[in-house]
């Protein structure tokens, strides 16, 4: 088949019985009046592995008792801040993949969740391995606001702040050290020192924003 040009490839979640019938259960509560769609604003790990991340997986939850109830658009950019987010967007000059909002606002939305912070919290280390300045206080007090108030031009939706804890630190740290040599710039994501006051400013934020 390879040779006259044709391919497939197919993806088969597996997963551990106990969460599949514990999620099962969770989802068969959930009753749906009315049809609900969703945004999702996010960097690579909403914008990796689609038609089977966290996005698809939820969408095949509420639908399976709900069906057809649940729609949604994931806007997730690998990569991505707040900053980012927010020049995109907004159409700023200079901003990125714009052909990926095309149509962005077209659909009414009831709940935009936005999941960013990963790249806005990661530590980068320079070529002699000194700390570089990060991105969390820029990003919580100018970003973070402009994005939303940006949202709220187009949308009425209720906004959803998520919190981008670390999964996996230990990894983190373990593919760090891999990137770690002489004379080359290095990252680390999911360091508590940055997550926490970026979470604390979410935190804040949402309760001032309402």
């Amino acid at each position: 088949a390879a040779r006259k040009g044709a391919f497939a490839s197919a993806f088969v979640f597996t997963e551990n019985t106990a969460i599949y019938n514990a999620t099962d259960a969770t989802a068969k509560k959930i009753k749906l009046e009315k049809p609900l769609n969703v945004l999702f604003i996010g960097d690579s790990l909403s914008d990796y592995y689609r038609g089977y991340n966290y996005i698809d997986r939820l969408a095949f939850w509420m639908n399976k008792y709900n069906p057809g109830k649940f729609t949604f658009r994931n806007a997730g950019i690998a990569g991505y801040t707040m900053q980012s987010m927010y020049r995109t967007i907004a159409k700023q000059p200079g901003a990125r993949n714009l052909d990926r909002m095309k149509g962005l606002w077209d659909k009414k939305y009831d709940i935009i969740f936005i999941f960013l912070g990963h790249n806005d919290t990661v530590q980068n280390y320079g070529v002699k391995h000194e700390a570089r300045p990060t991105q969390v206080e820029p990003s919580i007090k100018t970003w973070l606001p402009r994005l939303v108030g940006e949202i709220r031009k187009h949308s009425k939706a209720r906004i959803v702040l998520i919190s981008p804890a670390s999964m996996d630190y230990d990894n983190c740290k373990k593919f760090a050290a891999k990137q770690k040599r002489p004379g080359r710039r290095y990252y680390l994501f999911g360091m508590p020192e940055n997550l926490v006051p970026f979470c604390q400013g979410l935190k804040a934020f949402a309760g001032k924003s309402g």
